[in-house]
């Protein structure tokens, strides 16, 4: 498997199969596997369960960055750009954003984190099962023409997604393995090109 700078590559596959898995591997979280992988130093992981801090909301947008490195100006402007121009004046409040947010609202904060972060590698663990497929197909769009320099991999069961995907791989059970629970092998190597 190739990914490649300035593509969207979809995996998709049963649930439980290990496609989340196989994106903590690429990752560099899961060290549970054999093969080999060949990773760019600049990489950005979203997984399925998010992550929001106790802080305010512009270091939410910015994480791991920190919030001075940008302007409000482009915060503001990423905001509007992923579809929550209503928490705007609200750059730095600190509440509990876990529970202030939607799941959608907070899926697409994790989008802002990548605009603003502007990683060369991203994976994408299902960071749109929140959302309905117009604002999920806006999102997408919208990463694809904002980081066109970046290798995009993307888990997803919403199939009507596919169709912004440049490659499609559909991960299927091998019948010949004798091994149990989320072993991975990796058997030919897997670069970012």
């Amino acid at each position: 498997m190739t990914l490649k700078l300035g593509e969207l590559t979809m995996i998709q596959g049963r649930s439980g199969i290990g496609k989340s898995t196989l994106f903590k591997a690429l990752a560099g979280y899961w060290p549970h596997f054999t093969g080999q992988i060949q990773r760019i130093e600049s990489m950005y992981w979203i997984p399925h369960s998010l992550y929001l801090p106790d802080v305010d909301l512009a270091r939410q947008l910015c994480y791991p960055r920190n919030s001075t490195d940008f302007s409000d100006t482009e915060l503001q402007d990423t905001l509007h750009k992923i579809g929550l121009p209503h928490l705007c004046e609200q750059l730095y409040s600190q509440v509990n954003w876990k529970q202030q947010l939607s799941a959608g609202e907070q899926q697409r904060l994790m989008f802002a984190r990548l605009l603003l972060n502007r990683p060369k590698l991203i994976f994408i663990d299902e960071t749109t099962s929140s959302l309905d497929i117009d604002a999920a197909s806006n999102l997408i769009t919208l990463l694809k023409a904002e980081l066109p320099q970046s290798a995009i991999a993307f888990i997803s069961h919403q199939v009507a997604l596919t169709q912004y995907a440049d490659q499609v791989i559909y991960i299927e059970d091998d019948k010949s393995n004798e091994k149990t629970g989320h072993d991975l092998n990796l058997v030919n190597t897997i670069n970012i090109a």
